[in-house]
């Protein structure tokens, strides 16, 4: 939601059994930058970012508020975008967590992300036969390099956060943990499974090993090649099964595919019907590409790419229609609920927020009108002295109280944001300079 921002953060994280009462819980991120590298004291340059992470419990204690300063040097290629990861690990007990993840560019403070999402940290059985979350991976093999930061159990695991696979990775790597296998107990081995289902829970990938009970608990580290699979959503299922006891257990981890040129026939069928009866299936191109204009203020990066390669009239008619239902909250109630209510917002930010130079809903105030709904409170100051007008929005209901102030710097009512306490906003803290009359 960071306007114009060159930063973009993506988290992950996956839980594995430390002893009786504690996990590691592992945190991994992924900060994608188009920014230019800033020169060294040396012929180098480098990307200077600074990541904080704020992870509470169900209590809203703070389990973890630490910053990390990530400075990567790189080639003097300014134009490509570049991708930073790593990945923290913290001791912690089972339990549900709230994780936020903030990045900011060191040079420019208004280039920034966030991420909100919550983790879990399971309660692993002390006796029967249990498995880890999964790590999904770009990369996995073997070393004995025990300083790297992806460095785990002999492997060197690197974690692929936004779990996309497709034509350039076309092989899903992972990596997890199995618990209380029943050392030396009995001579039938146990059966490992690992299956891939589709959207709609059915098999279309599966292979099986054995596994004999020389040790309580591995580790299992796989690839399965998934090039022959249709764009869409995944789930990875590593399955357990102890004929000796009767007992199987499953963990699932999803993931997304795609190979341009390739749909989920599945997913066309489910949604086909919708589509026709939906008010996309009859717009004209110019009233899409409108559509789409006002709706990036909640598209990922990945979807105004994917936008930009559409070319023929009924593609982006199903794009769009796609894009609006996986957003629906409750796809069993009134149909797109959410797109009814963003546009709604649309509207009012369009006419009230209108000036010579913009549309309303273009501007600065329409744009977080849009995205975070009418104020608790605004405050207004039209006529002071030495200041150019300005407004203060209070949002009560957001990260605990947040604020927007907005500047009518050019003297022509388009009000432009100056200064946010929401992570995600532009922040300036001596934004009454910017006011000031001279």
């Amino acid at each position: 939601m960071a306007a114009q921002s060159k930063m973009n953060l993506e988290l992950d994280c996956a839980s594995f059994r430390m002893n009786d009462s504690l996990n590691s819980l592992e945190i991994y991120y992924n900060i994608y930058t188009q920014n230019s590298a800033q020169p060294t004291n040396g012929d180098s340059k480098s990307i200077k970012a600074r990541l904080s992470l704020l992870m509470t419990d169900s209590m809203k204690s703070v389990v973890v508020a630490k910053s990390y300063n990530i400075n990567a040097v790189v080639s003097d290629d300014t134009s490509a975008q570049r991708k930073f990861i790593g990945r923290i690990p913290y001791s912690v007990l089972p339990g549900k967590y709230l994780l936020k993840g903030v990045v900011r560019d060191m040079a420019r403070s208004i280039d920034s992300d966030t991420f909100k999402v919550m983790v879990y940290s399971p309660v692993y059985s002390k006796t029967k036969m249990d498995i880890s979350d999964i790590e999904l991976a770009t990369t996995l093999k073997s070393s004995e390099d025990t300083t790297s930061i992806f460095y785990k159990n002999t492997y060197e695991v690197l974690p692929n956060t936004g779990a996309y696979y497709g034509a350039e990775l076309p092989v899903v790597f992972y990596y997890c943990e199995l618990y209380n296998l029943d050392k030396n107990i009995g001579t039938e081995e146990i059966k490992l499974e690992t299956v891939v289902f589709n959207s709609q829970n059915k098999k279309v990938i599966s292979k099986t090993k054995v596994i004999p009970r020389s040790y309580n608990s591995i580790v299992e580290a796989g690839a399965i090649n998934i090039s022959k699979l249709n764009s869409g959503a995944y789930t990875l299922g590593v399955i357990l099964v102890d004929s000796l006891k009767k007992t199987a257990i499953l963990k699932p981890k999803k993931f997304y595919c795609y190979f341009p040129g390739r749909v989920d026939s599945t997913e066309i069928k489910r949604n086909e019907d919708g589509y026709l009866s939906s008010e996309f299936a009859t717009m004209t191109e110019e009233e899409l590409n409108l559509l789409f204009s006002q709706s990036q203020y909640v598209a990922k990066k990945e979807e105004v790419k994917r936008w930009a390669t559409l070319t023929e009239i009924n593609s982006k008619r199903k794009f769009i229609y796609n894009f609006w239902v996986i957003r629906d909250p409750n796809p069993d109630s009134a149909p797109l609920t959410y797109k009814k209510e963003y546009f709604e917002r649309v509207d009012i930010a369009t006419e009230k927020y209108k000036s010579m130079q913009k549309k309303g809903w273009l501007s600065d105030r329409g744009r977080v009108y849009i995205l975070y709904g009418e104020p608790s409170e605004i405050e207004r100051f039209p006529n002071e002295v030495d200041k150019k007008p300005y407004e203060i929005w209070h949002y009560n209901s957001l990260e605990g109280g947040a604020i927007f102030i907005f500047g009518d710097l050019t003297g022509f009512s388009d009000y432009f944001l100056i200064h946010s306490t929401m992570r995600s906003e532009l922040r300036d803290d001596n934004w009454m300079s910017r006011l000031q009359v001279l």
